[in-house]
């Protein structure tokens, strides 16, 4: 299970682009990319992706990605591997 957990992104990133090369919907994945905004805390989402004409805007292997400059994703995943309330430090009861 944790072998399956750790391939996900990629996983995901294949499923993506099979999708829109079937859609014939021109896109530019990006992984391990940080987005930065002046006065906002940075992004690094797992994958994103610009598609269609702002598919062009940045280049694949973008390492860092000025959003002051430049429009921000069409799409955004991030993979968690835990819940929201985990996350938050809440544990879950058991129902009983």
């Amino acid at each position: 299970m944790r072998a399956f957990l750790h391939a996900l992104p990629l996983v995901i990133i294949f499923a993506v682009t099979l999708f829109a090369t079937l859609k014939r919907i021109l896109a530019t994945g990006l992984d391990t990319t940080t987005f930065r905004k002046t006065g906002v805390q940075d992004c690094q989402p797992d994958v994103a992706y610009y598609l269609r004409e702002g598919a062009q805007t940045i280049a694949t292997g973008t390492g860092i990605v000025n959003l002051d400059h430049y429009p921000a994703p069409d799409l955004v995943i991030e993979i968690a591997k835990t819940s929201l309330l985990d996350d938050l430090g809440t544990k879950r009861s058991p129902a009983f």
